[in-house]
């Protein structure tokens, strides 16, 4: 009998023993307490940007409602394999892990091919990784030997700038990580872009084979932001409508049970009608309305809050996340039965989310092997 079976076994077993007891406590099943919904919660992990704090504070205050982290800590290298971002040491990192493990919180090293300082070198280096069988098998080695020596829970996959050409191959990459991972308690968790439809024309998307990905992977996180963003003009990271097409798209491709919706945390402020928008945590969103004395509007249509103001004759119009916004993506996520939620990232959020978390769901956790 697999994990899975034994958790349902057990469960039904519950629900047997809370209904027999009932006449006993004089309740009947409609006035009984409803058992909160399950939700994995994973929370994206960098250290500070700029004037943008590290995650660890927030890891620290709300470890008790976090599921797994996924620190930004390694990319593709030049040779096909495996480098640790620079400025992260190791000593930083193998603190970090037994932290998150000793709090219950499992730890997936990411693996990017981003920020490299100049244009096209992440496209070029996911070629040489997805190129053939051996290039492929390969990588996956060097995967499995740094989740090994550094006592990570598994790997999460997020290589985003990749051909259309070499979508099979990715796929097949997916496939060979986890074959890797076969007889160890190791998760392969894959982060892909947001789609609403099959090949929709123009989107970038469409190099990745969700459904594909979705065989192999043990959760897809659905990244389901940046509808508007640097290359677009002001508007909702992520509006209700379009993250509900993004979802009813991931579910009729793959299975429901392994989604996770990734969520955003942050804010843009843009010149209005001009791309490239400043980025900004949910506090320094919240400050500089208050610098500006211009008063937040919540969207109920979109979803999500935002204000406008003007500085040197020019107008600004900032669109960020907070609780409220936080609560319309995770009543989605609920309401289509997805896995979890995944926020990018943890120390830019509006902090009365985990209020929210936690009164409203139960966070899945599972004890780390390490």
């Amino acid at each position: 009998m697999n994990r899975r079976e034994r958790n349902i076994r057990l469960y039904a077993l519950c629900m047997f023993l809370v209904m027999a007891l009932l006449p006993v406590l004089g309740m009947s099943p409609a006035e009984a307490p409803q058992a909160k919904p399950a939700l994995e919660i994973t929370g994206f992990y960098t250290e500070a940007e700029g004037t943008l704090p590290s995650s660890f504070s927030s890891l620290a205050s709300n470890a008790e409602n976090i599921s797994i982290i996924a620190p930004f800590y390694y990319r593709l290298d030049d040779k096909g394999g495996v480098e640790k971002w620079d400025g992260v040491s190791k000593e930083q990192i193998t603190i970090l892990t037994s932290y998150a493990q000793e709090k219950n919180v499992k730890v997936l090293v990411l693996i990017h091919n981003l920020l490299y300082g100049k244009s096209g070198e992440g496209k070029k280096r996911s070629q040489a990784v997805l190129k053939d069988h051996e290039s492929r098998e390969h990588f996956a080695g060097e995967v499995t030997e740094l989740v090994a020596k550094s006592g990570f829970d598994g790997v999460m996959l997020d290589i985003e700038d990749i051909r259309f050409k070499d979508r099979d191959k990715f796929s097949a990459l997916v496939k060979q990580v986890k074959e890797n991972f076969a007889d160890r308690d190791l998760i392969v968790a894959v982060s892909v872009p947001p789609e609403t439809g099959d090949l929709v024309k123009g989107s970038w998307a469409v190099n990745f084979d969700y459904g594909s990905i979705g065989k192999y992977a043990d959760r897809v996180v659905v990244m389901a932001y940046d509808e508007h963003g640097y290359p677009t003009k002001q508007g909702p990271i992520a509006s209700r409508e379009w993250v509900e097409r993004v979802v009813k798209y991931s579910t009729s491709v793959v299975p429901r049970e392994k989604i996770v919706l990734g969520v955003p945390a942050y804010g843009f402020d843009w010149k209005v009608d001009k791309p490239r928008p400043h980025y900004l945590s949910y506090d320094m969103a919240k400050d500089l309305a208050n610098s500006r004395e211009s008063e937040p509007v919540f969207s109920h249509f979109d979803g999500a809050p935002n204000f406008t103001y003007k500085e040197k004759d020019e107008e600004h119009q900032v669109w960020y996340e907070d609780r409220e916004s936080f609560e319309v993506k995770a009543e989605i996520a609920r309401k289509h039965g997805l896995k979890g939620l995944a926020i990018w990232r943890l120390g830019m959020e509006d902090t009365a989310i985990w209020d929210y978390i936690g009164s409203e769901f139960s966070v899945r956790k599972e004890k780390s092997s390490h």
